[in-house]
């Protein structure tokens, strides 16, 4: 299985404020945490807080995580599986601090989901 990698401006942006030692841990981070989810689900979990987006998704199970890089500082992240090309997909959106991670991640929730909310609700007319 193949690992693939995305990244985001606001991503970016983040990781540009990171130097030397605390750049390399937010990186090995990534990393680890990329490997754990191709080896071993239930560390990964144990690691990565899964964002419960059923409002937005109908019951579907979101693909959006956050998990500690130090005592302070989250990366949220989204990890995917790609059958079709045997690849797991991981996107990086950003790297915030403990306090902000709830709003950030609601922020990145919204514009990820709300389409599939909307599609999912235009697709439910029960208007025959």
């Amino acid at each position: 299985m193949d690992l693939v990698f995305n990244t985001t401006r606001r991503f970016e942006k983040d990781l540009r404020k990171y130097r030397g030692p605390d750049r390399e841990r937010v990186v090995k981070k990534v990393n680890d945490l990329a490997d754990l989810y191709v080896a071993d689900q239930a560390r990964f979990r144990r690691q990565a807080m899964q964002f419960p987006a059923k409002v937005f998704l109908s019951g579907l199970e979101s693909s959006l995580y956050s998990a500690r890089v130090s005592h302070k500082e989250r990366l949220i992240f989204t990890a995917e599986d790609d059958p079709l090309f045997n690849e797991v997909v991981f996107t990086l959106f950003a790297l915030t601090n403990h306090g902000r991670v709830g709003r950030v991640l609601d922020g990145i929730a919204q514009s990820l989901y709300q389409p599939a909310q909307v599609q999912s609700e235009e697709g439910s007319d029960d208007t025959d």
